[in-house]
């Protein structure tokens, strides 16, 4: 223990000379300190030399979590693989090793907190040493978006750009567009990982789920793969109904997003109780004669246009009409008014 107190002094002694990083690998490669009292020192040594979010952070993060599902100490592990998740999601992005097999981590973690693996399964993602999250850093491509990196309440802000389908949440930063169908789905793989390591953090019930599931729903809807839609939207209403309160103007939001879908799909009898239900929330959240309950106006309009009921269309329309002249300037009249506000004022 003597040598092990030693060695901590020299390296916090020598914190501001700049050889921190070279000492810090050699000697803990010499060292293998490999006790819990070790690890927590040397963990924020390396947070006060080379930050929070280094690789290098991670690593120990990792091996130390090891040591506390060893000790059966399981919430203090959980905590610090999600950190450690965090921190190479921000590195190297989502299609890495070193983010698999944290992944692999918790969900081994789980499973010993349920008595059903051994503790030896739960393994430090990256030697010690040189991580290969370090190395790769410089030329990592960041996560697809800021959420599953930094996991708070307001992670997935909404986005301005239109869609086919109109139900995207803002990005922060502009939406790609796509050259070809295998771009596309190359996008719906990314973002259905993002999905899963963003209920892993945050879980599965978060609002960032939901605006999750919605992009996601946009994605199949490029490639007409409905089937696949209607779950995912589904599951995004019954969150933002569980979170918010099923008269939140976010929930009018989700259903009209569902409804649009069975439109498509004419399956109008279901698509009709869901947008009299998100008209009802709109309009006594804003009015009836705000634009957000002429942009579900005029999709109810459209449904009684399909199934014959023209001459109810028609009052609508000179309704939605009547809106539009009141609000004339407002940026985009309003239209897809889901693109261009966040997820709580959808």
């Amino acid at each position: 223990m003597l040598q092990t107190e030693v060695f901590f002094e020299h390296l916090q002694s020598i914190l501001c000379c700049g050889l921190l990083f070279l000492v810090c690998l050699e000697q803990w490669c010499d060292m293998k300190c490999d006790t819990i009292p070790d690890l927590e020192k040397f963990l924020k040594i390396q947070e006060q030399a080379l930050g929070e979010s280094s690789a290098e952070v991670a690593t120990t993060a990792s091996k130390l979590a090891q040591l506390y599902a060893g000790a059966e100490r399981f919430d203090e592990a959980e905590r610090l693989l999600k950190r450690a998740l965090n921190i190479r999601l921000n590195l190297v992005g989502f299609h890495h090793d070193d983010v698999e097999k944290t992944r692999e981590s918790l969900e081994q973690l789980k499973q010993l907190r349920l008595g059903g693996k051994p503790v030896q399964t739960v393994k430090s993602t990256v030697p010690s040493g040189m991580s290969s999250s370090h190395a790769t850093a410089k030329s990592a491509v960041p996560p697809v978006s800021a959420a599953a990196a930094q996991p708070p309440q307001k992670s997935l802000r909404p986005g301005t750009s239109g869609t086919r389908f109109g139900a995207i949440p803002e990005m922060s930063s502009p939406r790609p567009t796509f050259s070809n169908t295998k771009t596309i789905e190359d996008a719906i793989k990314e973002t259905e990982l993002e999905l899963e390591l963003l209920k892993q953090m945050v879980g599965a019930e978060h609002t960032s789920v939901a605006d999750l599931l919605t992009r996601l729903a946009d994605l199949y809807c490029r490639l007409r793969m409905y089937s696949k839609m209607e779950p995912v939207l589904v599951d995004a209403l019954k969150i933002r109904e569980s979170a918010c309160g099923s008269n939140h103007p976010s929930v009018s939001t989700e259903l009209k997003n569902l409804a649009r879908l069975y439109l498509v799909q004419e399956r109008f009898a279901l698509a009709e109780p869901l947008l009299k239900r998100a008209l009802a929330i709109r309009e006594k959240a804003y009015g009836r004669m705000h634009p957000r309950v002429a942009d579900i106006e005029e999709q109810y309009a459209l449904l009684l246009r399909k199934t014959n009921r023209a001459y109810l269309a028609e009052t609508l329309d000179q309704h939605v009409n009547a809106i539009r002249a009141q609000h004339v300037g407002d940026a985009g009249n309003s239209r897809n008014t889901s693109l261009s506000n966040g997820p709580g004022n959808r």
